[in-house]
């Protein structure tokens, strides 16, 4: 017989640093007639292992001018997904190019002209712009507002030479250029 659970209670501290203790595992085997043995086993994980990131300790990473970036998610969190914030002033964003991988393009501000593969669309705040690998597509902000986004992707480097093609314009200053 063994259960599963995990609640609240299964948070506790050791010198100072949370420790999440679960799921818990109990089990109870019959060893003879007379006689059971349980064991409980538990699955700790440290604040080290599940980072929580306060947006404004990020840095800001270079990328075009109107257009700035900080990379929320990084290699040593031990994610594969990228995550950053961005903002972008009016007549700014993205030229036309293609990724090998997904993105999604979360506007919480502004508004886009979003052009994927040759349709152009008006997006406006509160919705996701999703993209396909492989769909050729650009933005600019249109409008007096600047935007505020957030992009993903799943992968930690979604703007190298393999999984990104410019097709018009330059690649952002911080990414290197094929050799």
């Amino acid at each position: 017989m063994s259960e599963q659970y995990c609640s609240p209670s299964n948070l506790y501290y050791r010198r100072n640093t949370p420790i999440l203790v679960g799921p818990v595992f109990r089990a109870s085997i019959q060893t003879s007639k007379w006689r059971t043995m349980s064991a409980t086993i538990s699955l700790t994980h440290s604040r080290a292992d599940m980072p929580i990131i306060d947006h404004n300790d990020v840095p800001e990473v270079p990328w075009r001018p109107g257009y700035r970036k900080w990379d929320v998610t990084l290699k040593e969190h031990g994610v594969s997904t990228s995550l950053s914030l961005n903002t972008a002033e009016p007549g700014t964003g993205a030229p036309l190019h293609t990724h090998e991988i997904d993105e999604l393009i979360i506007i919480m501000e502004g508004t886009l002209e979003v052009r994927i593969n040759g349709e152009t669309h008006t997006v406006e705040q509160d919705h996701t712009v999703v993209i396909p690998p492989g769909a050729e597509h650009a933005f600019k902000v249109v409008g007096e507002k600047t935007a505020r986004l957030i992009v993903v992707f799943p992968h930690m480097d979604p703007y190298s030479p393999e999984n990104t093609t410019y097709l018009e314009g330059s690649r952002p200053a911080s990414v290197a250029a094929p050799e």
